[in-house]
C-alpha cells in the first residue's frame, strides 16, 4: 500500500500504470489486485492532471492527446472525457506550436502543413487553418530548403524543380521561384529567340512588356498555367495590367492543351477521381470549357 500510494504522490499515475509498476516491483497479483480496490484516489482527477502536463510540453491536439491518454496512459475513456471537459487548453495555439516544431524539419509547403495537422496530428480543418495563417513559418525559406533538398539529395534536375515544388510539394508559384532563383540566379532567364509568339517581329516597346513577355514565356516553359493563373503570377510579380496584356496577347498558348497536360500531370501524381480533377483544375483557374476538354481527353 505505501509504495502504491507514494507513486501516486509523485506522479498522476492511471489505475493500470500503476498497476504495471507494482507488477515491475514484484508485487504479487493478488496483493496488487487487493491494493488497488483498497487505495483511495481520484482517477478523474489524476486523468485531468496527466493531460495538464501532457498539453504543457508537447501541445496535441483534442484527438491525439485524448487517444495518448486511453492507450499510452492507460486511463479508461470516461476518465479521459472528464479530463478534456475541464482541461483549460486552446488548441488553435497548439496547432501553431505543433507546426513551428515540425516545419524546423520538414520544410513543408503551406497547403502540406494544413493536411499533416489534420491527417497525422489530429487536429480540426479550423484549428489547421488558424495554424497555417497565425504561425511564424516563412513559406519562400521553406521551399528554399526543399529545393536545397531534392538538388542535393535527390539530384533533382534544375528543370525539373519548379514542377517539384509546386505539384508535388504544393508550395506556391511565387515561393518555388523564389527557391529556384536563389539556387539558381539565371534560372528565368529566356532569350529573346525562343520566344513562342504569335508573329516573328517584336514591335519596340517598354523594357517592362518586353520583360513581362519574357516572364510570362519563362513560366509557361516550366508549367502549364491557366490564363488567369498566369495573370496572377505576373501580377503578383507588379507587372502593369498593359504589359501583362501584352505578354498574354503575344504569347501563342493553346490554354485547353495546358489544361490537359495539367489534368495529366495531377493524375499521374495524386490519381484524383473526376470530380475531384474538376474541382482542382477549376481552382488553378482553368475556365469550364478548359477543364471539360482536359477530363475529356485524359478519359478517353
Amino acid at each position: 500500500m505505501k509504495t502504491a500510494q507514494s507513486h501516486l504522490d509523485a506522479k498522476p499515475y492511471s489505475k493500470k500504470e500503476l498497476n504495471n509498476l507494482l507488477e515491475f516491483n514484484e508485487y504479487s497479483k493478488e496483493s496488487i489486485s487487493h491494493v488497488l480496490d483498497l487505495i483511495v484516489a481520484d482517477w478523474n482527477d489524476n486523468a485531468l492532471k496527466a493531460s495538464i502536463e501532457e498539453n504543457n510540453s508537447l501541445f496535441r491536439s483534442k484527438k491525439k492527446l485524448k487517444n495518448h491518454l486511453i492507450k499510452n496512459r492507460g486511463f479508461t475513456s470516461e476518465q479521459v472525457e472528464f479530463a478534456l471537459d475541464n482541461l483549460n487548453a486552446d488548441w488553435k495555439d497548439n496547432a501553431v506550436k505543433t507546426l513551428n516544431r515540425f516545419n524546423k524539419s520538414l520544410h513543408l509547403s503551406k497547403i502540406d502543413s494544413y493536411n499533416e495537422l489534420i491527417s497525422n496530428e489530429g487536429f480540426l480543418s479550423e484549428e489547421a487553418k488558424f495554424a497555417v495563417n497565425n504561425s511564424n513559418v516563412n513559406w519562400k525559406k521553406n521551399a528554399y530548403n526543399k529545393a536545397i533538398e531534392f538538388r542535393d539529395e535527390w539530384k533533382i534536375k534544375k528543370e525539373d524543380l519548379l514542377e517539384e515544388l509546386t505539384v508535388i510539394c504544393k508550395f506556391t508559384q511565387e515561393e518555388a521561384k523564389y527557391a529556384i532563383s536563389k539556387l539558381y540566379p539565371d534560372y528565368f532567364e529566356v532569350r529573346q529567340e525562343s520566344f513562342n509568339i504569335k508573329d516573328n517581329n517584336i514591335e519596340n516597346v517598354s523594357k517592362e512588356f518586353e520583360n513581362a513577355l519574357l516572364s510570362a514565356e519563362s513560366y509557361l516553359n516550366f508549367y502549364p498555367y491557366s490564363n488567369k493563373g498566369l495573370y496572377n503570377q505576373l501580377k503578383y510579380d507588379k507587372f502593369s495590367d498593359d504589359s501583362i496584356k501584352y505578354a498574354l496577347d503575344k504569347i501563342n498558348i493553346d490554354w485547353k492543351d495546358n489544361a490537359r497536360k495539367a489534368a495529366i500531370q495531377y493524375d499521374n501524381l495524386f490519381h484524383f477521381s473526376k470530380d475531384r480533377l474538376y474541382e482542382q483544375l477549376i481552382h488553378d483557374e482553368y475556365t469550364s470549357d478548359e477543364v471539360n476538354y482536359a477530363i475529356k481527353e485524359l478519359y478517353n
